[in-house]
């Protein structure tokens, strides 16, 4: 298994939900029978005398999340006392104690984790088929839950995993009162990319004025998957659109062609925030959670561009805290990239279990932990929307900063005309020609050393892009057979 090493550590103690009254009436019975309601739900208080037979292991890889998760299982053993469900944060450092665990087939049971993390068709065979486990909800879920690891990865008949929880936004967060202070307001007056230069430039004269008191403009730090995927892709959408990196990621444009290669503006864009200080000092130094995240939770930043677990961070550290925050500018108004529905990221079944008297147990519930009325608990839990048709009767209230500041005004149109753009990026669109061992092209921790030769000008645009054909063709070595061309 791929280290957590990105993995946060607090736990968000203000978005506890209750979940002591809800009634489950859609609730399978954990054997797949939909029509079999177990009105022992709206069971309140302690669970019953008995003491449990079984301890399922639930794993998460967001584990500010860890308290929430624990009140929703909490539910599920007063309606089987004979189970206890142990819910567990995979932190950073803590990889070394669970991969040794899962080379010695004694791995968690159930197991949910984001898509920074993702399965492929090397690394897949570890979880349960959950095809095989008589599933009820599939034709709810908003994507094709049988088969979209088949289509991405290219493995038949079989879906290791399942996202109930609408894929990832991203957005930029900033401190409301510092930016009244700046006399700027980004939400009503970025709407193209032109209008973002300009802005961060005038932020960058607020924050030379501080005197220190914030000292990063754009905060970051280095994170190998959010440099690769949803800062560049999500950036070169902004500047140029998805086709064209489709067009580089499948061979149709080369990976050094610098007039049609997107990525060679996206990566100027960059240098350029970089020599007008508007990026920090040797970002690619900085570890992402105790340098960047605790610095800006310490508003030592004024901005910064980040999923929705930046926004629970700073609220669990100060709750009456004002963020605010607006969305990447669309290209011609189109699409904001978002996570995609590749299905090799959610919640999977170990299979290491699979002979054991609690494996029935597992299954039972698996199928609970998704299906729609937990679901709507679990958006609840974590602010997001729901990716399964769920039913009114099971609406979430979503009151999270991030969705209220973000989603919620998104999907209204405040930011304009575009949606969020869910298709699959360019290097999910070959992962099935990817050699099995070969790292990622780009979404790599030594490729930090590469961003910092581009930043302070010891290798060219031209170089870095080098740099990434040479990987790409190291990668990707079944051209040109690609599906795409």
């Amino acid at each position: 298994m791929k280290g957590l090493k990105y993995m946060f550590m607090f736990i968000i103690c203000s978005l506890m939900i209750n979940v002591s009254g809800c009634a489950l009436s859609n609730e399978a019975d954990g054997n797949g029978d939909r029509s079999k309601v177990n009105d022992s739900w709206a069971v309140t208080g302690s669970r019953k005398n008995i003491t449990p037979r079984y301890t399922i292991e639930y794993l998460t890889t967001t584990p500010e999340y860890t308290l929430q998760y624990k009140n929703i299982w909490e539910k599920y053993t007063q309606i089987h006392p004979e189970v206890e469900i142990d819910v567990i944060g995979w932190t950073e450092g803590e990889d070394s104690m669970y991969e040794a665990r899962i080379a010695a087939g004694d791995p968690p049971h159930i197991f949910d984790f984001d898509s920074s993390l993702p399965l492929s068709k090397d690394r897949y065979n570890f979880c349960e088929n959950l095809l095989s486990i008589n599933y009820p909800y599939w034709d709810l879920l908003k994507y094709d839950g049988r088969k979209s690891f088949e289509n991405v990865w290219g493995v038949k008949d079989y879906a290791p995993c399942i996202n109930a929880l609408a894929p990832m936004r991203y957005s930029f967060c900033y401190y409301e009162d510092e930016m009244e202070k700046a006399g700027l307001n980004p939400r009503k007056t970025v709407r193209t990319m032109e209008d973002l230069t300009a802005f961060l430039k005038d932020l960058k004269k607020y924050v030379k004025g501080t005197n220190s008191r914030i000292q990063f403009v754009l905060d970051t730090g280095w994170h190998s998957y959010m440099w690769s995927k949803p800062i560049l892709y999500g950036f070169t959408e902004a500047l140029c659109g998805r086709q064209s990196q489709i067009d580089v990621w499948s061979g149709k444009i080369s990976w050094d062609d610098t007039q049609n290669n997107p990525y060679y503006k996206t990566l100027e864009y960059f240098k350029m925030l970089y020599d007008e200080g508007i990026l920090p000092e040797k970002w690619w130094l900085r570890q992402w959670e105790p340098d960047f995240e605790s610095g800006f939770i310490a508003r030592k930043g004024i901005l910064t561009y980040h999923g929705s677990w930046i926004w629970d961070k700073v609220k669990f550290k100060d709750p009456d805290a004002r963020l605010a925050g607006f969305t990447l500018p669309a290209y011609n108004d189109e699409m904001v990239l978002s996570e995609t529905d590749s299905g090799d990221y959610g919640t999977a079944i170990f299979n290491a279990h699979k002979n054991e008297a609690i494996y029935p147990e597992i299954i039972k519930a698996f199928i609970w932990f998704n299906s729609p009325p937990i679901v709507k608990l679990r958006c609840e839990a974590v602010g997001s929307e729901a990716n399964m048709n769920i039913g009114i009767e099971n609406k979430p209230s979503l009151n999270s900063a991030f969705y209220q500041n973000v989603c919620k005004p998104f999907g209204e149109g405040f930011f304009g005309k575009a949606k969020w753009d869910t298709r699959l990026w360019g290097n999910q669109l070959i992962s099935s020609l990817k050699i099995a061992g070969k790292p990622e092209v780009i979404d790599n921790d030594s490729m930090s050393v590469v961003w910092g030769d581009l930043m302070e000008g010891r290798i060219s645009t031209e170089g870095f892009l080098k740099v990434c054909k040479e990987r790409w063709e190291d990668a990707y070595k079944l051209y040109p057979k690609s599906p795409l061309n």
